[in-house]
């Protein structure tokens, strides 16, 4: 077992929702991580969270919440993934990789490695739609193994500025995130 691992919803009390979510405002991650809706608390979060079309998980390290990771719009073994990270500074695994490459290794290798009872794989690919106007995400989802498809004109809906940004589509698959980062 590596050091990262994950809880999914289901296993998280609103209260710790709410806590993680807390974390992240605190961290100044909540108005980027969430750029194209209305700001919101963190009982709106954790209403928001346990919608039956947000599969969500929060992934720690060291047993620390790093970031959580949650997957909509599954049609059959297709997704789309979204990332939200709290600040980890210089911060290294064991394998001195930055936390924040790590957890999103170990994010996408653990749902894109899911298997059911049967051994069959839950997800074959998983594709993000990133505002260009972060250039922290674009960088991160490139630092993952991104590959990118295209930029979608007007595709993502700045809540903030009440205009519609560019975003950079991209796709995840089990040939570009390894199994060997569900041990990372």
């Amino acid at each position: 077992m590596g050091e990262f691992s994950r809880i999914y919803k289901t296993d998280l009390s609103d209260r710790q929702l709410m806590a993680f979510f807390g974390q992240l405002k605190a961290g100044g991650r909540d108005g980027i991580t969430f750029y194209n809706i209305a700001p919101m608390d963190e009982r709106a979060f954790a209403r928001w969270a346990r919608s039956p079309d947000v599969h969500l998980w929060i992934v720690l390290f060291r047993e620390a919440p790093c970031g959580m990771v949650w997957l909509t719009e599954q049609q059959g073994k297709t997704a789309k993934i979204h990332f939200a990270t709290l600040p980890q500074g210089a911060r290294r695994t064991k394998d001195k990789l930055p936390v924040v490459v790590g957890f999103g290794l170990y994010a996408l290798a653990s749902v894109l490695h899911a298997q059911d009872a049967d051994a069959a794989y839950l997800l074959d690919r998983c594709y993000g739609v990133t505002p260009l106007f972060n250039r922290e995400a674009v960088k991160f989802i490139h630092r993952l193994g991104a590959m990118d498809l295209t930029v979608l004109p007007g595709a993502c809906w700045n809540w903030a500025t009440e205009e519609n940004a560019d975003g950079l589509l991209t796709l995840y698959t089990r040939d570009t995130v390894a199994a060997r980062y569900l041990n990372i």
